[in-house]
């Protein structure tokens, strides 16, 4: 799993240069969020941002499925607990994640025609 994203983002690291990266990346996120959540961001934006959580997901996923089968016998039964448990929510944000994409696309495509409309309107008041 080279290219899994745990070891991007979750593999425990004093390593500054890794914290340094990590922490840019969650803030660029964040910015990404801001955009889906206030309706701003393009179609573009809005399907990147939901094609990187769905991806980190599925990396999770499967990093946490490789553990359990390969590491169940030995992992502590409370560790065991709270893998199962970090994978079935990112199964569950996986299988949200349609909805939520449409969702989203909807509220952009409203937002970008009251935009429009508003943009027309205060064109026309000035002429």
């Amino acid at each position: 799993m080279p290219d899994n994203l745990y070891w991007t983002m979750a593999m425990p690291t004093s390593d500054p240069e890794i914290l340094r990266e990590r922490k840019e990346a969650r803030e660029r996120e964040n910015r990404e969020y801001g955009k889906v959540l206030s309706n701003t961001g393009t179609e573009e934006e809005v399907r990147s941002y939901f094609g990187d959580r769905r991806r980190l997901s599925e990396d999770y996923v499967t990093f946490i499925g490789q553990v359990l089968d390969d590491y169940r016998d030995v992992i502590p039964d409370r560790d065991v607990r709270l893998l199962e448990l970090a994978k079935s929510m990112h199964q569950t944000r996986l299988s949200e994640m349609p909805r939520q994409l449409d969702e989203a696309l909807e509220r952009q495509a409203a937002h970008a025609a009251r935009r429009e409309a508003w943009l027309a309107a205060k064109t026309s008041a000035v002429q």
